[in-house]
């Protein structure tokens, strides 16, 4: 089908696009690096997971609308965890 064609093309362009965000948000200069021996949980659930989100906002916008669509889809997240998708937003 033609339109399995045009989909298969968009979705080589779109992944490519999407891969080269993820590389990008492994630069240790974006500030997403992190002693992993001497974090604390207390430390990844706080600040550290809002930085991570905005960073991804800014980093790698198609990728981070890409996650939030993908969360979006389960529509138990929009029933128990409104708090979480505004602090996304």
């Amino acid at each position: 089908m033609q339109s399995d064609i045009v989909f298969s093309w968009a979705f080589e362009i779109t992944k490519k696009k999407l891969c080269t965000e993820v590389v990008a948000l492994t630069w240790a200069n974006n500030g997403l690096h992190f002693n992993a021996l001497n974090t604390t949980a207390e430390h990844l659930e706080g600040l550290f997971m809002a930085n991570v989100a905005q960073k991804m906002k800014e980093v790698a916008p198609y990728l981070w609308d890409l996650v939030y669509a993908l969360l979006d889809a389960n529509p138990c997240i929009n029933m128990l965890w409104p708090s979480l998708k505004l602090m996304l937003k």
